[in-house]
């Protein structure tokens, strides 16, 4: 079943400053990655790259993210809707993918 909310999903507001503060470690240079929205079944967003310090700062920002869109769903989800966030390195690679599904029993 498709929501109202479906139409507007976006990937929340960039947090650049905060992933470019974090990047200036010393492990090394910043890779980019990919943050892709799959609404059911069919690739709705795509960001044009973030700069992070490792896949584990990627997995942060993927996971905070989620939690931003979840909310901003404001209880608009209806049974049957299923959505990713896909993570893809600088290769195009998926590396990780959070899936949510709301099904009726």
């Amino acid at each position: 079943m498709i929501g109202d909310w479906e139409s507007s999903i976006e990937l929340p507001p960039d947090r650049t400053a905060e992933r470019m503060h974090d990047s200036h470690s010393d492990q090394g240079v910043p890779s980019k990655y990919f943050f892709h929205i799959v609404l059911n079944g069919s690739h709705s967003g795509q960001s044009d790259g973030l700069l992070f310090r490792d896949k584990a700062a990627a997995w942060r920002e993927a996971s905070m993210s989620c939690g931003e869109i979840i909310r901003e769903m404001d209880g608009k989800i209806e049974p049957g809707c299923s959505w990713q966030m896909e993570v893809a390195d600088h290769t195009g690679q998926t590396i990780y993918r959070f899936t949510f599904t709301a099904e009726e029993l």
